[in-house]
């Protein structure tokens, strides 16, 4: 009987390389809505965040804080793949980000990647609306 690990060391490798071409079509399609590269894979407070990203409006920053999901085929269960406890984790590590950046806003979101062949879906997914980061005391950042 053959080893099945070099078999699941090669999967593993395809599934990781797959996710850093589906992160980097993220951050393309994220530095089109202008968008700037912060920080990429970093943990926070128990949560991974894919892609951190700033961008100036007027004079206010703003800081997106993404997951991204990649697929080569469309995914169909969004709800399954983004539980809200995930996004609750998200927002948390937003938070501290927000914190560390100096940020006013932000953004989190999950950002599906489908590639087929030459072929590459993004949907951006925002988790909800933009959370204000004033100073006020009124906001958690």
């Amino acid at each position: 009987m053959a080893d099945a690990a070099p078999d699941a060391r090669a999967r593993k490798i395809a599934d990781q390389a797959l996710g850093r071409r589906g992160e980097a079509v993220a951050e393309a399609t994220a530095l089109g809505r202008g968008w700037q590269p912060w920080r990429r894979n970093v943990r926070v407070d128990g949560a991974e965040v894919d892609l951190a990203m700033l961008r100036k409006t007027g004079e206010q920053t703003e800081l997106l804080v993404a997951e991204v999901k990649t697929s080569r085929a469309p995914i169909a269960d969004l709800v399954g793949r983004w539980p809200m406890r995930r996004q609750r984790r998200l927002w948390r590590a937003a938070e501290l980000l927000c914190e560390a950046c100096g940020a006013d806003r932000v953004e989190v979101a999950l950002i599906t990647v489908v590639l087929q062949g030459d072929r590459q879906v993004v949907t951006w997914w925002v988790a909800q609306a933009p959370l204000d980061c004033s100073r006020s005391g009124s906001a958690p950042c």
